[in-house]
């Protein structure tokens, strides 16, 4: 098994290769890089993209509680990567880490793939990409759901800020949740407790 220095090393290697990849494919895309920037961070309404990714941020969060309220813990095991990743981790550290992820991700599955293909297909690759889960059914699940929210707020914003937005902030609950250990003592390795 990794330890806490791997995972978090794999974590800023992944999510770089996401940002190298994202700026790859804009330079092979035939608008201007400025335009696209420009759509995908629009200001225009930002007090409703600010109010929306909040609304849907905070929503899944009380899905994600729900859920591990009444669930088992088997449901959500990642095999406790998520808390090495974070049960040592500075907030600031853990700022930074989650503004990074949603920057990337967003960047690449919203800005890049969905405009592409399509929010489904973007949605699917999103969870594929999310290999930890993929023999776990509930949180394969709960990925893809999150995915399809995250989708259909950049479809209904326009803009890349809500997504991002709401991205960061369920990272960022959940990582603090995992750090300040806010989960029933179930939840943590047996080795922790």
């Amino acid at each position: 098994m990794l330890g806490e220095q791997a995972i978090r090393l794999n974590l800023y290697l992944s999510q770089g290769l996401l940002l190298l990849i994202s700026f790859i494919v804009l330079l092979f895309i035939q608008t201007p890089i400025g335009t696209i920037l420009e759509n995908w961070f629009c200001t225009e309404n930002w007090w409703r993209s600010l109010w929306m990714g909040s609304s849907v941020g905070l929503l899944v969060l009380i899905v994600d509680q729900v859920l591990m309220r009444y669930g088992r813990k088997e449901w959500f095991d990642d095999g406790g990567i998520n808390e090495m990743l974070f049960r040592h981790r500075p907030v600031l550290e853990i700022i930074l880490i989650c503004l990074l992820v949603a920057f990337s991700e967003e960047i690449l599955f919203r800005g890049i793939i969905q405009a592409s293909i399509g929010l489904w297909w973007s949605s699917l690759i999103f969870t594929v990409v999310h290999v930890r889960y993929l023999h776990h059914p509930i949180p394969l699940l709960f990925v893809f759901g999150v995915s399809l929210l995250l989708a259909l707020l950049y479809e209904v914003t326009g803009n890349l800020n809500a997504s991002i937005l709401a991205h960061f902030l369920i990272d960022f609950v959940q990582a603090l949740m995992l750090r300040f250990r806010w989960l029933p003592k179930s939840f943590y390795q047996k080795d922790e407790i």
